[in-house]
């Protein structure tokens, strides 16, 4: 598979960047909120990031945690930032990742998730 051309503004960013990013987010959101095995993140996401997720959704496990919207930028043509928009218990909450293209996929490479008013919890290369 080839790299799609990015280092564009979200409007630019290519479609299949932006389906990867919109579903890597919306399965790290669910994993965390216990609405989805962790397991499932394997491969598509990088050892420190499934490592701070598995710790979160011990912690957040049945949670209302949601996605409510994300907004995407491609710095380099092999870097896609997210930055996502959450609601938990009806309070706004913010999650940054960052995802690479490693051996032909997007492959989330850090996170930073700010799930309570006075801690963010980061790994890797976050947004």
């Amino acid at each position: 598979m080839q790299l799609p051309e990015l280092n564009l503004p979200e409007s630019k960013v290519a479609a299949p960047a932006r389906a990867a990013a919109g579903a890597l987010t919306a399965a790290l959101v669910e994993a965390i909120a216990g609405r989805r095995p962790t397991q499932q993140l394997d491969g598509w996401v990088s050892t420190d990031v499934l490592e701070l997720v598995e710790r979160l959704s011990r912690t957040h496990r049945g949670t209302e945690i949601r996605l409510r919207s994300i907004r995407v930028q491609a710095p380099r043509a092999e870097v896609v930032e997210v930055s996502a928009h959450l609601t938990q218990g009806g309070r706004s909450r913010a999650a940054a990742i960052r995802l690479s293209w490693r051996d032909g996929q997007w492959q989330a490479t850090g996170l930073a998730i700010a799930l309570q008013t006075d801690r963010i919890n980061q790994v890797g290369g976050a947004a």
